[in-house]
């Protein structure tokens, strides 16, 4: 028993040991695991610095590899997918491990940035947008050390800094709406992700500013967006191979060479010209592409420029395509087989001008005259049905004419109304551009219609440049039978219907000969010599041979009558009695303008006149014939003349002021019209408060400049263009310098001593009215600043007078829709006093203000 007993306690005792030492074990091995899972901080810190050491490997092995393979690609936001347009973040990665050195100075440069206050209003201040989460984070760790970075966190893009300027949010009004769109739906297409957009707002804002331009840029990005400089181009050759070459387009593009060839000389004297006009030292100096503050793009500003020196030099390139919606087979089929018959070519011929100014001035330009090579050029194709605005900012401008436009709009062309430029004949006014009509309802700055003449100050005159083949002085041209040559301004037959008798009449002066191309000489008056000369230099050698060029009262304001004083010819100008227009003219009837012709070619007969053009009454035959021996008694001394706006050098000069300065995508063009709510004190009439301040700064245009403004109150009854017309500018013309002097003192005294100021136009000094402006005037501030009254009712409609004052009550109409500002606009209402703003014309140029260059 004992025996047996002790055996039992040894077990026990064995048992009780083996249980102490598996439990013993147990623990060990629990410690060890545990202490295995958990690492030391030694092993801690040391994986977190080969942790950042790989980050770094990768992002300097990504950038090489990405640089190696994109060295010839484009670079930009468009093309992300090709340029890893993220690259930026990584770039950030590597930059960041340089900057840990200098941790102090870079802990206070973050606070001072991250403590700063935005002042929307204050127009001096910085807008700052940043991550939330980030604030958040640098708050709670402000005493860490400042070397302490999230990795993670700065390759997401929440450790970016957005700055933008606060006075540039005014021009951009969708700015902050759209970026609180993204914010919520920026997941919602991959495009955003591909284009940059990574969730955090420095990327949302880059996406919205150099891709869909809703925004201004960013500051420390705006270095990084100059353009490429605009340099002067004389090689016609580069010109010739852009123009495209196709079956369907030949007299089009044999009519557009043979121009371009003919005016190619002239232009590149004249642009030689224009340089020396231009030699500003502050310019001479530059070598990039500054870009202008109205771009909406690209919104920097040009700098350094000298006071009356036009930016020739420190221009920046623009992209513009030219479609030519008028010419192309889906508009008509008949149009481009009428070329080549003498059709109209007016249009083509600004078409031609415009397309030579571009190139030479430098631009990048495409040209297409059919819709599908329109749309290829104005999208990509994998973003084309996405939410992505990526075409919006392919080009800068787009020149087509209202045919041309509704085909793109048809076609879904995503390129902002802004940018587009109308080329419209015969202009269009307001009331027209608001309502749907035959060539109306495009609902555009009025001032985006280019016309062909200075019709109306509501549109902007481009113009065209006319040929001159001849010296000044023209020699005395006489026939066999002892008559001067006149050749009658029609190139179809149904032109010279009811004009056989007035024909008559000329016959017994003139040689009479015509150039028709749809009918035989026997359909003509037997007097009459046809020649039927397609337009080329046989017609311009028919032209040359001339000394009369006589119209007949159709087509309508065309181009020849210029052309033909330019050669030495005097022009017998149609008059219009009663003045046609679309009460009375079939043509005119669909046209989206109610100006009344008093002529045929009005301009002729208001800035040029005699003895280079005569009015004559095609139904009174007496007083036809006392014209006649007017015009016989001085046409042997009779000189060539082209009035300086529609010479190549005229039209350089004003294109380019235009594609600089112009624009309507930003600025008071891009904003709603500013309605202040607010009351003034009643001790404040004549004072600015903030409340004006801020209207008048934000309603007010940077071009033309301020210094060209006048505001005048026009006579009852009369519109601001007749109120403008009738005022002299005060601004008087600089004296005129020595040689010496001239090379100092600027363009504006080169210019002046290059051209004397002209003396058959009736008021060279006459202000005319300047439809920019009227958003500046438009505000009971402007008026009190200007008048000695103030306005007891104030009140905003859309009314074509407006801005208007209606004296019974003292009332103040302004406008609230910039759509209905209109120039050209009267009333009967001998109590309404129209509020115009006008200004003052460069000599030659009434399109153009003294300091608008």
């Amino acid at each position: 028993m004992f025996q047996y007993g002790g055996s039992a306690r040894r077990l026990y005792t064995r048992f009780k040991l083996l249980h102490l030492v598996v439990v013993a074990s147990i623990c060990i091995i629990f410690t060890w695991s545990v202490a295995s899972w958990l690492p030391d901080s030694g092993k801690s810190i040391s994986d977190k610095k080969r942790l950042q050491w790989e980050i770094l490997q990768l992002s300097q092995r990504y950038v090489q590899a990405l640089a190696e393979a994109q060295k010839f690609e484009p670079d930009g936001p468009y093309s992300s997918q090709t340029t890893a347009y993220d690259m930026k973040k990584t770039l950030a990665v590597l930059l960041h491990s340089l900057m840990q050195r200098i941790s102090t100075l870079e802990a206070q440069i973050s606070s001072i940035r991250h403590d700063s206050v935005p002042r929307l209003l204050g127009f001096s201040g910085n807008f700052s947008i940043q991550n939330t989460s980030f604030q958040r984070r640098h708050l709670q760790q402000q005493s860490e050390d400042a070397e302490t970075i999230d990795y993670i966190d700065l390759l997401q893009g929440a450790q970016e800094t957005c700055v933008l300027q606060s006075y540039r949010l005014l021009a951009f009004p969708e700015c902050q709406s759209k970026i609180e769109w993204l914010r919520t739906h920026w997941k919602s297409h991959s495009c955003y992700e591909e284009l940059g957009v990574d969730g955090s707002d420095c990327s949302m804002v880059r996406y919205l500013s150099e891709v869909e331009a809703h925004c201004p840029a960013i500051e420390n990005r705006r270095a990084a967006l100059t353009r490429p400089q605009a340099k002067v181009r004389k090689d016609l050759s580069g010109l010739l191979h852009l123009i495209p070459v196709d079956k369907q387009h030949q007299f089009s593009y044999k009519f557009i060479y043979d121009r371009l060839t003919r005016l190619w000389p002239e232009m590149t004297d004249a642009m030689q010209t224009l340089m020396q006009w231009s030699q500003c030292p502050t310019n001479n100096s530059s070598t990039g592409g500054s870009i202008p503050d109205w771009f909406a793009s690209v919104p920097l500003q040009l700098e350094n420029q000298t006071s009356g020196c036009p930016p020739l030099w420190n221009r920046p390139q623009l992209t513009v395509h030219l479609h030519l919606g008028f010419i192309s087979l889906s508009a008509s089929k008949h149009f481009e087989s009428s070329i080549g018959r003498g059709g109209p070519l007016g249009e083509l011929v600004q078409w031609t001008d415009l397309l030579a100014a571009l190139y030479m001035l430098g631009h990048r330009i495409s040209f297409s005259m059919e819709i599908n090579p329109t749309l290829e050029r104005l999208r990509i194709p994998e973003y084309g049905k996405s939410p992505c605005q990526v075409d919006s900012n392919l080009v800068d401008l787009i020149f087509t004419d209202i045919t041309g436009y509704r085909q793109l709009r048809r076609a879904n062309v995503r390129v902002p109304a802004c940018k587009f430029r109308i080329l419209d004949s015969f202009g269009t006014e307001s009331a027209f551009n608001r309502q749907k009509a035959t060539w109306g309802g495009l609902q555009l700055n009025l001032q985006q219609f280019f016309t062909m003449f200075p019709h109306s100050p509501d549109n902007t005159f481009l113009g065209f440049m006319v040929e001159s083949f001849n010296g000044s002085r023209l020699p005395n041209k006489r026939t066999y039978s002892g008559k001067p040559i006149g050749l009658v301004y029609g190139k179809e037959r149904y032109m010279w219907k009811g004009s056989d008798d007035y024909l008559q009449v000329l016959s017994e002066f003139l040689e009479l000969h015509g150039n028709v191309a749809d009918a035989s000489g026997a359909k003509l008056p037997r007097f009459v010599r046809n020649h039927n000369r397609s337009y080329g230099q046989d017609y311009l050698n028919l032209l040359t041979s001339s000394q009369v060029m006589v119209g007949l009262g159709f087509p309508y304001e065309g181009p020849a009558p210029l052309e033909a004083i330019a050669n030495g010819l005097v022009f017998l100008n149609p008059r219009f009695a009663p003045p046609r227009g679309r009460g009375n003219t079939a043509f005119f009837a669909d046209k989206p303008t109610t100006r009344k012709l008093t002529s045929q070619q009005p301009y002729l007969e208001k800035h040029v006149g005699e003895p280079y053009s005569y009015l004559v009454d095609t139904q009174n035959a007496t007083a036809l014939r006392l014209t006649m021996r007017r015009v016989l008694a001085k046409i042997n001394t009779s000189f060539a003349y082209r009035p300086f706006e529609f010479s190549p050098l005229g039209f350089l000069e004003r294109l380019n002021a235009l594609l600089t300065h112009q624009s309507f995508c930003n600025g008071a063009a891009g904003l709603g019209l500013l309605q202040s709510p607010l009351p003034l004190p009643p001790d404040a009439s004549k004072e600015y408060t903030f409340v004006a301040d801020l209207e008048a700064r934000v309603n007010s245009v940077r071009w033309p400049p301020a210094s060209s403004l006048r505001v005048m109150l026009a006579a009852p009854g009369l519109s601001c263009a007749t109120a403008c017309s009738l005022v002299r500018s005060t601004n008087k013309p600089p004296v005129r310098p020595t040689a010496e002097a001239a090379v100092t003192t600027g363009y504006l005294s080169r210019r002046f001593m290059a051209l004397p100021l002209p003396t058959n136009v009736t008021c060279p000094d006459c202000l005319h009215c300047a439809p920019e402006h009227f958003p500046t005037v438009n505000n009971r501030f402007t008026l009190e600043k200007h008048f000695d009254f103030g306005c007891t009712n104030v009140q905003h409609h859309n009314h074509p007078l407006a801005p208007f004052r209606w004296a019974p009550n003292n009332t103040c109409v302004f406008q609230s829709d910039r759509h209905w500002f209109d120039c050209v606009a009267s009333s009967e209402d001998l109590q309404l006093t129209r509020i115009c703003p006008c200004r003052d014309a460069l000599p030659h140029q009434s399109a153009i203000c003294t300091s608008c260059l």
